[in-house]
This record gives structure tokens, C-alpha cells and sequence, in this order.
């Protein structure tokens, strides 16, 4: 739970920084909150649907693949772990 509340208070501090950053920097900043909402989104898969035997395991490649991709992402990655 620490680490989730952590992560969400560097949401906040890189989107106050965001305005002052380069292009570049602008660029890596959304594609980390990108990777950052997707671990919340994939916590939430594991903790709603876990009961149902859907879970995803939270590491650094689910969490890219998750955070490029978005939700149809996470579906793609949760019907990958009902065929498998």
C-alpha cells in the first residue's frame, strides 16, 4: 500500500515539474505516468479479478507493455495468462 501511495505522490510531482522540462523530458515524464497508472490499473485487475483466477503478474515487462498499450493492453495480457 506504501508503494502505491508513493507512487501516486510522484504522479503529482512530475506533473507540477511537467510545465518547466524540456521536450524530451516532457516526453519521458507522460510515459512514466503512463507505466505508473498502468500498475494501478493492474493492481486493481489482480484485486478485482483475482477471485475468478485472472491474475498478472506486476513486473517491469506487464508494466510496459501495459503502459504503451493502455487497457486493451492489459486485456491482451489477461487473455495471455487464461491461455497459457
Amino acid at each position: 500500500m506504501h508503494i502505491l501511495i508513493g507512487s501516486l505522490m510522484m504522479v503529482l510531482l512530475v506533473l507540477l515539474w511537467r510545465k518547466s522540462l524540456g521536450a524530451f523530458l516532457n516526453f519521458l515524464a507522460f510515459f512514466c505516468i503512463k507505466i505508473i497508472i498502468a500498475g494501478f490499473f493492474l493492481y486493481g485487475v489482480n484485486y478485482f479479478f483475482g477471485t475468478y483466477g485472472i491474475t498478472i503478474p506486476i513486473n517491469q515487462y506487464t508494466l510496459l507493455f501495459s503502459g504503451i498499450l493502455g487497457v486493451p493492453g492489459i486485456a491482451v495480457l489477461a487473455l495471455f495468462q487464461q491461455i497459457i
